[in-house]
């Protein structure tokens, strides 16, 4: 997905795993986001890939790495991806009204202050919906909970150090955020992480 135009609220650069990327502080709404307009090129009807490197600069924290919000509708109805400080895992929540309907966990207590590479990729067949979350280029899927017949939101602004309703701001780096309307092959999230090395949106 192309195309995004980006405002910066308060977020700095820094050198990235690659090039330069966004440092955040965890002060107010510290964010690169789309205003707050509805971007219909995130549309995961079908299915939705996010890569991103992060680099935390504290543990034991909830901490919002990025998110989408409903433009009308329900504060909350969007997906984020996100530290868990309760076990220090990361997690996936899409909610699609006032609840949680899709919930992801990672296998392995991984809050870290070095990079890692996380990748969340949802699908949806006629039989079932799926999701998935790799770190560091390894499947770590611990759970997914299912409540809905629902999608996530399509209609929806698009927040970096930042989820849904705000949460709670991201305090590090972010660096190589790529989204695909597409479930990208397991052999394709191996490439992103280049062995720890990560790979640039131009390089692929």
């Amino acid at each position: 997905v192309g195309g995004f135009t980006l405002e910066n609220n308060g977020s700095t650069f820094g050198v990235g795993i690659v090039g330069n990327g966004s440092v955040h502080d965890q002060v107010g709404s510290d964010s690169l986001n789309n205003s707050g307009l509805a971007d219909s090129k995130i549309d995961a009807a079908v299915a939705l890939t996010v890569s991103v490197w992060v680099k935390s600069d504290d543990t034991g924290v909830d901490r919002s790495i990025i998110g989408t919000t409903q433009v009308a509708g329900p504060v909350n109805a969007g997906w984020q991806l996100f530290y868990d400080d309760l076990a220090s895992t990361i997690n996936v929540d899409s909610d699609q009204s006032s609840g949680t309907d899709l919930a992801i966990k990672s296998s392995t207590s991984i809050h870290s202050t070095a990079w890692q590479h996380i990748v969340y990729r949802w699908n949806v067949t006629v039989a079932q919906r799926s999701g998935e979350l790799f770190i560091n280029g390894t499947n770590n899927t611990l759970s997914l909970s299912d409540s809905s017949s629902g999608n996530p939101q399509t209609s929806v602004s698009f927040r970096i150090g930042a989820g849904y309703g705000g949460g709670t701001a991201w305090d590090g780096m972010i660096d190589q955020v790529m989204v695909w309307n597409r479930y990208l092959n397991t052999s394709d999230i191996t490439d992103l992480f280049n062995s720890g090395l990560g790979l640039s949106c131009n390089d692929l």
